[in-house]
């Protein structure tokens, strides 16, 4: 089964009701994911760290789950957690070293990404923040474990975090969900992927996105994720490199995604925009390969490379392109 990990640096952006307005929740704000739709239908499972952290729309779905409610894994988020609330990124490096092969601690990456925050906004959500609008880049805090922390899209030291927490799991498919602003401090050599066997030009581009303050339009959906065409597809993913393989799954999903959009999203849009979404935000972790991590064994890392498979998997294929 595909699964994608949502922790404290993954939404990109949160939608604050103080009234109440949209929904009534312990939280006064609603995450925003990329392309959500797209989550939904081509991961078997999303794995949220802590229920702030899920739009409302999809608290109660069962694929969902929520890592800090599982006994299993409780003593991992406290003991990683509590890292970063005494020592901060510091002392999660000092833990954890193979994070400066994987994120650029010293960048200060946040003054850029803000210079084009209302555009990436509209762009994943359908509007710009504003009036009626109003969305920032973090949460308040979340108690987690005992913890007060918060989620934001542009802290290096939550993406470290999240990053431990994924290598740490134990578990296998499982993919960390990036976003727009973190995915430019994420690092990846080609001599750290050298011993990847890897297949180019998949590539994902385009996924309807509908997005309402309280979360994504997820009405008829499961027919979209219980779909035969979907179920081989996700497994494919697991199972295949070969680009050629994937072409008449491509088709066939294509169908299936255009029925969605037109019976369902347009019918549901009122208000809102139906977009499209170009999200690349899907970073892979598996255990077996390339960076050796003391105790848990190793982890790979795969993200878009001129040398590497493009692992956008947060929306519809529409398009195979062949190598050069």
């Amino acid at each position: 089964m595909r699964k994608a990990y949502i922790g404290l640096s993954s939404p990109t952006a949160y939608f604050y009701d103080h009234d109440r307005k949209y929904f009534n929740e312990p939280w006064q704000w609603n995450p925003i994911l990329e392309s959500p739709q797209g989550l939904i239908t081509l991961f078997d499972e999303l794995w949220f760290l802590t229920r702030s952290l899920c739009p409302v729309s999809l608290r109660n779905e069962n694929y969902v789950k929520f890592l800090d409610e599982d006994s299993n894994f409780v003593p991992l988020i406290k003991g990683v957690a509590t890292i970063l609330h005494t020592n901060q990124i510091d002392g999660l490096i000092s833990e954890y070293p193979y994070l400066t092969e994987l994120i650029d601690v010293a960048s200060n990456f946040p003054n850029q990404q803000f210079k084009r925050y209302n555009e990436v906004i509209e762009y994943i959500y359908g509007r710009k923040p504003g009036a009626g609008f109003p969305i920032d880049n973090h949460s308040k805090t979340i108690k987690l474990c005992g913890l007060g922390l918060i989620g934001d899209s542009m802290r290096i030291d939550l993406l470290a975090f999240d990053v431990v927490i994924l290598s740490c799991l134990g578990v296998r498919n499982i993919e960390l969900i990036t976003n727009s602003f973190n995915n430019s401090v994420l690092k990846f050599r080609t001599s750290t992927l050298q011993n990847i066997e890897v297949s180019q030009k998949i590539i994902i581009k385009r996924i309807p996105v509908l997005q309402t303050p309280s979360g994504p339009i997820i009405e008829g959906i499961e027919r979209i994720r219980e779909n035969s065409f979907l179920i081989d597809f996700r497994n494919k993913i697991l199972q295949n490199n070969n680009p050629e393989d994937f072409i008449e799954l491509v088709t066939a999903v294509e169908q299936e995604f255009s029925k969605y959009r037109n019976e369902v999203l347009l019918e549901k849009q009122k208000g809102s925009r139906l977009i499209t979404s170009l999200a690349n935000n899907a970073l892979s972790f598996f255990a077996g390969s390339v960076i050796p991590v003391p105790g848990i064994g190793e982890i790979k890392s795969l993200m878009s490379d001129s040398k590497t498979r493009k692992f956008n998997w947060t929306g519809f294929i529409s398009e195979i392109e062949n190598s050069a």
